[in-house]
């Protein structure tokens, strides 16, 4: 009986421990939870001074609009309505450049003097079509007079169209004598940005010369999210702000 004695008190004190263990437990979830019934609602209050050391303000509810700033980033880039490429009309050689990079221009300056076999003898034509048709009007042969004058317009658009002025047609109307240069001239005032040839160089139809353009106005491209496009519409201010200043 005395080897048992210590198995029976370690079994009695394991289970009283697991009795008060069990009570706490029924104890904490008999605790009213905050909310409930019968529990007063919590009330944090505050004077007028504590208030305005908190920072808050109160307002009354009510319809308002609210700006949301937009930021993004862009590029200051040419104003595309006052920007030109300016390519030759006529294949040729460059006889002379009187404008260079950096150099500014005004609407009718010439920027480059280009010699053309086909330029040369577009203006003979004009001026031989001129002769026969008052040779036609002379002889009162008004079908050749006629088919002279369709010709005379034809070939007038098309000196146009390699470059020639409407002021510069009629010259040649007049003195029925034609230039040996072509004289391409400055379609705008602005600054020449890029000048893609030399004296002497040879050229092709559509060859790319100059470019010129208007800086008294620039552009601001900007690159917004498309999250961003409903806070965007006309009539919205924007600042802009570049490295430069």
């Amino acid at each position: 009986m005395r080897k048992r004695k210590p198995f029976l008190f370690y079994l009695l004190f394991i289970a009283g421990s697991a009795l008060l263990f069990l009570g706490g437990c029924r104890g904490k979830s008999q605790e009213p939870m905050a909310g409930e019934k019968g529990e007063e609602p919590q009330v944090f209050k505050l004077e007028p001074g504590g208030l305005e050391l908190a920072g808050i303000k109160t307002a009354r509810v009510e319809s308002r609009i609210i700006s949301i700033p937009v930021r993004a980033t862009g590029i200051i880039a040419f104003n595309r309505g006052k920007f030109v490429c300016l390519s030759s009309r006529v294949p040729g050689r460059i006889e002379e450049v009187y404008v260079f990079e950096g150099d500014r221009v005004k609407v009718g300056d010439k920027l480059v003097a280009i010699y053309s076999d086909e330029y040369l003898a577009a203006q003979q034509e004009f001026v031989q079509l001129l002769s026969r048709y008052e040779r036609a009007l002379e002889a009162r042969d008004e079908e050749a007079s006629a088919l002279s004058s369709r010709l005379i317009h034809s070939v007038a658009q098309k000196l146009k169209l390699m470059g020639l002025a409407e002021n510069e047609v009629e010259s040649l109307k007049e003195t029925r004598n034609p230039s040996y240069f072509l004289f391409l001239r400055a379609p705008l005032s602005g600054s020449v940005l890029s000048s893609r040839t030399s004296t002497g160089a040879y050229v092709e139809r559509g060859s790319e010369l100059f470019e010129v353009a208007d800086l008294a106005t620039v552009w601001a491209e900007v690159d917004i999210f498309e999250k961003d496009l409903s806070l965007v519409g006309p009539g919205c201010k924007a600042e802009i702000r570049v490295q430069a200043y």
